[in-house]
């Protein structure tokens, strides 16, 4: 069937009304279309930063379980074994017999006894200016106290009821009985002998497993080992 110019010319306005309602939805679907790979392109962007952070993560938790692993792991090597049986053998030579022999203990612990009631002794004769005596015997010390260098008077225990007498353990004595002396009200040692002359230093050794000397100054009176 043939058409008139008239129909061609409605048919040709139809379309062109057509294609001028259809542009709009056209460019609003290129718009769409480009969000929508631009949100694609950002979501792929993340997922790869992710993925990135994640194993970063990984290998850092690798690296230390490596090192933890490899410490767990280590030994001693030849040096520190070496030091450590030089040092045992030293601790062997040396400490152990000291800390299994009483000898050397009671010897210490009776010459630091002996210088102790050396100085209790002169203390007393200054404070009370009176004469301290200290009386010694192969393995005892006693004080006693008197208006004169003769003494007489036993000085009580600080630790008993009895007298101050101080006695040394079976294994240990003095090396050699030391002579009897006094202090006298300056805190000076004298003797017997000598009551108002000053004397030279006196001494008194103690025993053990070596010998310990206890010196008492002369002119102070100082006692010290």
């Amino acid at each position: 069937m043939r058409l008139n110019p008239g129909q061609i010319e409605a048919i040709r306005q139809q379309a062109a009304c057509c294609s001028g309602a259809d542009a709009p939805v056209r460019r609003f679907a290129r718009v769409d279309d480009t969000a929508r790979g631009g949100a694609i392109g950002l979501a792929r962007h993340v997922e790869q930063a992710a993925v990135r952070v994640t194993m970063r993560h990984r290998q850092s938790a690798t690296r230390f379980a490596r090192r933890g692993a490899a410490a767990l792991c280590r030994g001693f090597t030849l040096i520190e074994m070496v030091m450590v049986l030089v040092i045992a053998g030293v601790l062997a030579v040396v400490a152990l017999p000291r800390m299994f022999n009483a000898t050397e203990f009671q010897s210490r612990g009776l010459s630091d006894q002996v210088q102790a009631s050396l100085r209790y002794a002169q203390k007393i004769a200054i404070a009370q200016h009176r004469f301290v005596c200290a009386t010694f015997t192969a393995n005892s010390l006693s004080l006693t106290i008197g208006p004169s260098n003769t003494c007489g008077t036993p000085i009580a225990s600080l630790t008993s009821n009895g007298n101050y007498v101080l006695n040394a353990p079976s294994s240990i004595s003095f090396a050699a009985t030391p002579t009897a002396f006094s202090f006298d009200a300056l805190g000076q040692p004298r003797t017997a002998s000598l009551p108002d002359a000053a004397i030279g230093a006196v001494t008194v050794g103690v025993t053990g497993d070596v010998t310990r000397t206890i010196t008492v100054e002369a002119e102070t009176g100082y006692v010290h080992q």
